[in-house]
């Protein structure tokens, strides 16, 4: 089974709608895979991911379910639960088999992955039974990995005026300010690939993680 860090595959499925669908997941993605339309547990996270749709797409996160049923029982099952986001058909096993999971008894085990940057990024094992809230720990956890902004390119400006009581600059090339100095901060926040900078007198910090950790 693919692990937090293994490249991502590219793969090609055809929705509930009988389109064609190809992802690459060089932007931020969830693949979740259940075992069965319409059986108890994988109707519970359907819906679960169908409830919190919305605010994955605020963030540019797209969702994907993927089974081994029949792009016939996809169509039956999402307009049963109005599931809007794509559900794959499977049968053969091939997508599963490209996330390294077992087929052998007809049916994939409820795993879910999330992937960016063409990288698995982590992988879930929610109950098989009951998944409820499994949808929104992916959110929050794939909120924190990439903010609240989306993936896009967003930078904002800050713009602070401090008046500082002498304290020493945290990067020793620059002046410290003196006692009672009135000093304009402007800080750019650039959210993509998980970048942050601010200026000296904010904390000088270069923060730049990827696969969750920093390097």
């Amino acid at each position: 089974m693919l692990t937090s860090g293994d490249p991502a595959p590219t793969i090609t499925a055809t929705n509930q709608h009988g389109e064609s669908v190809t992802v690459e997941f060089n932007t931020p993605a969830v693949m979740y895979f259940y075992p069965k339309d319409f059986t108890g547990g994988c109707t519970i996270e359907a819906n679960d991911f169908q409830s919190v749709l919305p605010e994955f797409r605020e963030v540019g996160i797209d969702v994907y379910g993927v089974s081994m049923d029949t792009v016939n029982s996809h169509a039956e099952f999402a307009e049963e639960e109005d599931i809007i986001f794509d559900l794959l058909a499977d049968p053969d096993g091939d997508i599963a088999a490209a996330f390294g999971l077992d087929t052998t008894g007809g049916y994939i085990d409820r795993r879910t992955f999330t992937l960016a940057e063409s990288e698995v990024i982590s992988v879930y094992d929610p109950a098989m039974a009951d998944p409820s809230g499994h949808a929104r720990e992916v959110l929050t956890d794939m909120r924190n990995n990439y903010g609240r902004g989306g993936w896009g390119i967003f930078i904002t400006i800050k713009l602070g005026v401090f008046h500082l009581s002498g304290s020493e600059s945290p990067n020793p090339e620059i002046d410290s300010p003196a006692q009672g100095d009135t000093v304009v901060c402007v800080c750019i926040v650039v959210i993509s690939c998980r970048l942050s900078l601010s200026c000296e007198y904010c904390e000088l910090r270069y923060e730049h993680s990827k696969r969750n950790r920093m390097v």
